[in-house]
């Protein structure tokens, strides 16, 4: 695999992990209920983006 591929993926996966905390966080502020579920969403996103940052190294 080439560096250059490697880097793509990289953008690519962060970019999603960015992407879904931003609508995480606007539903957060939509529905209030929701909060402590979002909230456990966004921690077990961000565990699981450095496990495979991890794993992928």
């Amino acid at each position: 695999m080439e560096l250059k591929e490697l880097l793509q993926l990289l953008f690519s996966v962060e970019g999603i992990v960015l992407l879904t905390v931003i609508i995480l966080t606007i539903v957060m502020f939509i529905f209030p209920r929701l909060s402590l579920f979002v909230l456990l969403a966004i921690i077990f996103l961000v565990l699981r983006y450095i496990r495979y940052k991890e794993e992928h190294a």
